[in-house]
């Protein structure tokens, strides 16, 4: 027996299965590219997203940006604890002398014509704490006359702690030395403007980028000849030296040692590596590089490690560490301690956060399988201590990117709980550390790393800790084990016994389990438990509040998965077009167009020979195909593989059904047009898929925007488009859409012979009528539909038209929808049909 399609019974004598992996995919107007879905967010120099200790008689401010397509009527409602505020109206809000009774949560909702929404974010106030000075005031920096404080960037020590600093000036880039207590000692520049600081050696030499590649710590170049098997032009890319002055260079893919006078040193055989590398007290050299494997067109990325000897050659006792895989490179960042220990965390090219740290055994065997410190994130990369064992993070634990110290202990990394730094409304980034141990950061005004720096300054190390220091709270949510669900964890901070409760801040109800330590966990596993979540903590001095952990902006979104349309393909303007965009790069797409192997799932009259032909953006033809066993066998396999991962029925071996696979990088629009033989009343389909590799298959690359553009007649020759409403997060969430069926309109954009008054209909997999549409402007969310339209960038219907809308949420599940004349005096006529995921009413902009 053969399988029928899921695209509505009552039409599955057309259509074959056609319901694969699920896809991401907003459907795109064939005559007008939708642009992103646009957010509603909160401007971040204004708003804090953390939760915050505010003095009595501090300021606060928010402000929400809505992007340009938001269009009136817009109204905003601002709300303290749920409550509404009186006149809180606009788009900004501020408290100009906060007092203890403004402490809480507060959010913005948003209404238009499609309903009610919430902005991103919410601001926390948390009232009566005085913040220790976690800035050592022995350390003042003296500005230079040509460059401010904001300009300047800490690059490193030298071996009696003064500090080499970077400079903008008019000419370049300058380097200021400065005395431990930050008073200005002398100041020089480069003789190449662009030549980066790359090391300081431990005999006080700098090492640059670019000739001249050494000069002493008061900048005068220094006796130094590259070595010849370097090219002076292209200059280094790493450097690292030991203590009796021996160097490692790299350039390029090669790793040498030099001697102090730059002669190459002979008892060291030259190392390939083009990454990264570190070496240890011993000598040894750490070598991280990347390789890569493709899955079918999909090219994905695996970091490793070795270590070499002393004299260069690899060492074979050491177990080669490796990192995950991923779609984009990335590499391990190696150091290795005094006692053997190896730290070990990644880091992307061009990003500065740390997902994780690892702690490797000296002969590289892991010692404990993975360490993130506080089981918070952390927000740039470390700074590690080698010499003592320590390791200094920064998290969003509690207070805005509130610093920690780690140490090693046994086999792992532990939290230094003495240490305390003090807590600071500003953030702290970038922390270095000085030989002698001292700790320096960089600190930004609010919780935006976006805006100037404030400076650098030297922390103090000995802080008590005060004893009514409020309880921090971090809060982190997570996909659960089986990636089904969705948790919540909190730890709490604090010198003293304390209480907690769970607050479900809108209302949802509330699954908790218990867990280890003494607050449970939230455990999400259906849509109606999704919203807003925070954690009050009260100790015998006060209440405090996490910040807020939003489950709706957390989840995979919805995914719009394998469009697939049925009509009768003509020639000219009857010809069957979909159209479609990536909303990832590199991406492996399965277009089909499918005709004789109908006529095993119940077509009477299939088209018998289809091509596809498949465009660009500016029409360029990218790709063709007539019939698809026809092609090479290693195009024909390739298809074969295409088809498997995307779940596709198969075509019949040597049919003349048509099929191309095509490896996608271009965000543009690209349109796939199936083209016949004059043949009248024949039935195709045409199919688009995502065929690409998934490593993480509750986060599927998407395709965005889908449309189809075809001639509806009657009986078989009715246009089909059916989709499946797919939710990755398991958690049945529902979903807005937007559904057209556009005839008359398409006068306007040169169709001769549009359907003039198209009946849009939607069924769901059982057959059921869920709702039709014969003249937008009529329904009762016209003024939504209007609305939606110019969020997800559609061409706009004219309301005198009888073109045909829905704008409805639905929850997962196949569904068709079909598009027939409601004029008994004309039963064909082209007609677009357009399906777009707007956004579930319960997920915030």
């Amino acid at each position: 027996m053969k399988s029928k399609s899921p695209l509505g019974r009552q039409f599955s004598r057309y259509l074959p299965l056609c319901i694969c992996l699920v896809l991401f995919a907003n459907p795109v107007s064939l005559l007008a590219r939708a642009p992103s879905h646009p957010a509603i967010h909160v401007d971040r120099e204004f708003y804090v997203t953390h939760p915050n200790f505010y003095e009595r008689g501090e300021s606060a401010a928010a402000r929400v940006v809505l992007p340009d397509n938001f269009l009136p009527p817009v109204t905003f409602q601002w709300y303290h604890d749920n409550a509404a505020i009186p006149g809180a109206n606009s788009p900004e809000f501020t408290i100009e002398s906060i007092e203890s009774d403004h402490a809480g949560t507060y959010h913005l909702d948003i209404v238009t014509p499609m309903g009610r929404v919430r902005a991103r974010g919410n601001l926390v106030i948390n009232t009566g704490y005085e913040f220790t000075e976690s800035i050592d005031p022995s350390f003042v920096q003296t500005p230079l006359s040509q460059e401010s404080l904001d300009s300047r960037k800490l690059e490193g020590f030298l071996s009696d702690d003064r500090l080499l600093v970077s400079y903008g000036s008019e000419t370049g880039r300058g380097w200021v030395v400065l005395a431990v207590d930050g008073s200005n000692l002398l100041s020089f520049e480069h003789p190449d403007r662009d030549a980066e600081l790359l090391h300081i050696t431990k005999k006080d030499q700098l090492v640059f980028s670019k000739a001249p590649f050494i000069l002493n710590a008061s900048g005068i170049p220094q006796s130094f000849v590259l070595p010849t098997m370097f090219i002076p032009e292209a200059g280094l890319q790493e450097a690292a030296s030991l203590a009796d002055g021996r160097l490692y260079l790299r350039q390029g893919r090669t790793i040498l040692r030099c001697l102090a006078d730059g002669s190459i040193d002979p008892d060291f055989t030259p190392i390939e590596g083009r990454h990264r590398f570190s070496i240890d007290a011993a000598g040894r050299v750490y070598v991280s590089r990347r390789t890569s494997f493709s899955v079918s067109d999909d090219v994905y990325w695996t970091p490793y490690c070795d270590r070499h000897l002393e004299d260069g050659s690899r060492d074979e006792s050491f177990t080669q560490i490796r990192g995950r895989y991923d779609s984009s490179p990335f590499d391990l960042i190696v150091t290795p301690f005094i006692d053997g220990k190896i730290l070990v965390y990644y880091s992307k090219p061009q990003a500065n956060q740390l997902s994780s740290l690892e702690l490797y055994n000296e002969d590289g065997t892991k010692s404990q399988p993975e360490i993130r410190p506080l089981q918070f994130p952390a927000t740039d990369s470390p700074a590690i201590d080698v010499e003592r064992g320590l390791v200094y993070v920064n998290t969003s634990f509690g207070f805005p990117f509130n610093m920690v110290r780690l140490r090693i202990a046994e086999n792992t990394l532990e939290r230094d709980t003495p240490y305390y730094f003090g807590r600071r409304s500003v953030s702290m980034f970038h922390p270095k550390v000085s030989p002698t141990g001292k700790v320096y950061a960089t600190f930004y005004d609010g919780s935006s790393w976006h805006l100037p720096p404030q400076g650098f300054f030297r922390l103090q190390t000995n802080l008590e800790t005060p004893s009514d220091l409020p309880p921090a709270i971090g809060v982190n949510s997570d996909q659960g084990p089986d990636s089904k669900e969705f948790v919540i964890s909190a730890e709490v901070e604090t010198n003293h016994s304390f209480t907690s409760e769970w607050i479900p801040l809108d209302g949802q109800e509330m699954h908790l389990e218990p867990s280890p330590g003494e607050i449970p966990q939230i455990r999400i596993t259906s849509w109606e438990q999704t919203g807003r979540y925070q954690l009050r903590v009260t100790d015998p001095y006060r209440t405090t509040l996490s910040e807020v952990i939003d489950t709706r902006l957390q989840r995979s979104p919805v995914a719009l998965a394998n469009f697939s349309g049925r009509g009768q393909p003509g020639l000219g303007e009857n010809t069957m077009i979909a159209g479609f965009t990536l909303e990832d790069n590199g991406m492996s797409i399965l277009i089909r167009g499918v005709g004789p192997t109908l006529s095993e799932y119940g077509v009477e009259s299939p088209v018998t020979d289809p091509a596809i032909r498949i465009f660009d953006a500016s029409q360029t033809e990218i790709s063709f195909n007539d019939n698809w066993g026809d092609d090479a066998p290693t195009s024909v396999d390739k298809l074969l593989r295409g088809t498997g991962r995307a779940g596709a029925f198969p075509m019949a071996e040597g049919s003349a059904d048509a099929a191309v696979i095509e490896f996608l990088n271009s965000d543009d629009t690209t349109t796939a047009h199936l083209q016949v033989p004059n043949e009248d009343s024949r039935v195709a389909l045409i199919e688009v898929y995502n065929a690409s590799f998934e490593t993480r298959p509750e986060r599927p690359r998407s395709l965005k925007n889908l449309s189809l553009r075809v001639r509806t007649q009657p009986d078989e020759g009715v246009s089909i488009a059916g989709f499946v409403l797919n939710d990755p997060s398991g958690l049945g969430e529902p979903t807005r859409i937007l559904m057209r069926a556009v005839g008359p309109s398409l006068s306007a954009h040169g169709i001769a012979d549009p359907l003039t008054s198209p009946r849009l209909i939607l069924r769901n997999s059982n057959g059921e009528l869920i709702a039709d549409s014969t003249d937008w402007s009529n329904e009762s969310s016209a003024e939504g539909i209007t609305y939606a339209a110019n969020l997800v960038g559609a061409f706009p219907l004219d309301p005198t038209l009888t073109d045909a809308a829905l704008l409805l949420e639905l929850p997962p599940g196949a569904y068709t929808m079909a598009a027939e004349s409601n004029d008994s005096t004309q039963t064909s006529g082209v007609v677009l049909l357009e399906i777009y995921i707007v956004r579930s009413s319960r997920r915030a902009y």
